[in-house]
C-alpha cells in the first residue's frame, strides 16, 4: 500500500494564515460541554465542521502522558501541535492526581466542578490561543515521519488497532443515506456501492484508508472529500446533517 502513501505525500501544499490572521480569531472559541472550539492555528477555519472541538479531558491527559497533544483540523487536513501551556497554573497537576483514581472519577471530577458551573474556561490560561498559535508557528506536524508503535493508536487516523469501523453519508445521486463498513472497502481497488434507493452506482476510492497505518480509514470528513472527488460532486452533498451537531 506504498502507493496510498505516496498519494498522501503529493497532497495539496501547506495551508497557513498569518499571525494577525490567527490573533484575530483568538477569541472565536467556546466550550461545548467538554469539548473546546476553536479556530484551526493553522488555516484559520472555524471549529469543527461536525459541531464538536476536542474533548479538554482528551487534550489534558495527552499533555500529561506527552507534554503536549497532536490535533487534526477537519478543514486543512493539517495536524497541529497544542501545548501543555494552553491549561492554567496548577490545573494539569490537579487532573492528574484526579486521574489516578480508578473508574471515571476524572470525567466525573471535571463534570461536577468544571461543566455544571459552566465555568470550563478556568481550566485555560488567560493566554491559551497565544500558546497555540505559537506551538504551531513553523507549520503542521509531518505526522508521517513521526515514529510510533503500532500496538498504539496510529498518530495519522487516530485509530487503535483491531477496532474495524463504518460509517455513512449521503448517496452523491439520491442523498439517501448509505452505510457501509471497513472491511467492505478494498485497499488497493476501493469498491463500487450500488444504492438501495436510486440503484445507481459510486465509486469509494482506496485513498480512504490511512496511508500510514494502513488497518484503519482516514477521518470522516476526509473519507467524504475523497469520495466526492472521485465521483465528480461537491463534498456538502456527501453529508448527513443528522449526524451534526446542531
Amino acid at each position: 500500500m506504498n502507493y496510498l502513501r505516496n498519494l498522501f505525500l503529493k497532497k495539496q501544499p501547506v495551508v497557513m494564515q498569518s499571525i494577525a490572521e490567527a490573533m484575530q480569531r483568538k477569541d472565536d472559541f467556546t466550550f461545548k460541554n467538554y469539548f473546546l472550539l476553536y479556530a484551526c492555528p493553522l488555516c484559520g477555519a472555524p471549529p469543527a465542521l461536525s459541531g464538536y472541538g476536542q474533548s479538554i479531558l482528551w487534550i489534558a491527559l495527552k499533555c500529561i502522558n506527552d507534554k503536549e497533544a497532536i490535533s487534526f483540523c477537519d478543514s486543512c487536513e493539517q495536524h497541529f501541535r497544542i501545548p501543555a501551556a494552553i491549561f492554567a497554573e496548577g490545573i494539569l497537576c490537579e487532573l492528574t492526581e484526579v486521574s489516578q483514581i480508578p473508574g471515571d472519577q476524572l470525567y466525573n471530577y471535571v463534570k461536577a466542578k468544571y461543566v455544571e458551573t459552566n465555568t470550563q474556561l478556568n481550566l485555560l490560561h488567560t493566554g491559551w490561543y497565544d500558546f497555540l498559535i505559537e506551538a504551531n508557528a513553523n507549520g503542521p506536524v509531518d505526522v508521517m515521519a513521526m515514529t510510533w508503535n503500532p500496538k498504539d493508536e496510529c498518530p495519522l487516523c487516530g485509530r487503535r488497532p483491531y477496532r474495524p469501523i463504518g460509517f455513512s453519508y449521503a448517496c452523491p445521486n439520491c442523498m439517501n443515506e448509505i452505510n457501509i463498513a471497513q472491511e467492505d472497502i478494498d485497499p488497493e481497488l476501493g469498491v463500487r456501492v450500488i444504492c438501495n434507493h436510486c440503484m445507481k452506482t459510486h465509486y469509494v476510492p482506496p485513498t480512504v484508508w490511512c496511508p500510514k497505518c494502513h488497518r484503519s480509514l482516514f477521518h470522516y470528513y476526509s473519507i467524504l472529500r475523497r469520495i466526492a472527488k472521485a465521483n465528480g460532486v461537491n463534498f456538502e452533498q456527501l453529508r448527513l446533517k443528522k449526524n451534526e451537531a446542531g
